[in-house]
């Protein structure tokens, strides 16, 4: 018989992908278990994840113990990545407002990386490793929009749905237009 993390043979595992943190498998049953380097980055992301716990845009953790972590799976691709297949939609824009003013108004400030945003086969938005970091999350994505040439779109959709959020972006757009 094989070793067994959270009663799940490891040898029924299938590699997902890794990154700095660790690796991420997915579970006979739909699930992902990420096995990370060490047992304090996964505490930091479980804080996270537990505080977040019933946020639409973070997945529910389902276990946690040393470095491993048993939480929901997310079948979606990164922002980057979906909107080069696919451009960027009216409703994909209105969900990027959306997220961001969901991260406005409780002033939570994340690691900006996009390639940690996910977006859905519906297009809704999931944080895939969330981590704390000095600015908003949304200065990120718009520095994304911006390089895939889907910036103005986007503006067009965040002026007419939220002119109060635009203007509050205002200083960051232009820094990120301008480059």
């Amino acid at each position: 018989m094989g070793k067994k993390i959270f009663g799940i043979n490891v040898m029924d595992l299938n590699f997902i992908g890794k990154g700095v943190e660790g690796k991420v498998f997915l579970t006979p049953n739909g699930e992902a278990l990420k096995v990370y380097r060490n047992t304090s980055l996964c505490k930091r992301e479980y804080k996270i994840l537990k505080m977040m716990e019933g946020n639409k845009y973070f997945p529910k953790v389902i276990k946690c113990k040393g470095k491993f972590m048993l939480r929901e799976y997310i079948e979606g691709v990164p922002i980057k990545e979906y909107i080069e297949k696919n451009g960027l939609s009216k409703n994909l824009a209105h969900n990027l407002i959306e997220f961001a003013k969901e991260f406005e108004e409780l002033k939570l400030r994340l690691d900006g990386v996009s390639k940690h945003v996910f977006i859905e086969e519906d297009e809704s938005i999931k944080v895939v490793d969330p981590r704390r970091k000095k600015h908003y999350m949304h200065k990120s994505i718009l520095r994304t929009l911006k390089k895939l040439g889907v910036i103005d779109k986007y503006l067009k959709v965040l002026e007419e749905e939220e002119p109060n959020l635009r203007q509050n972006l205002d200083k960051y757009i232009k820094n990120i237009i301008l480059r």
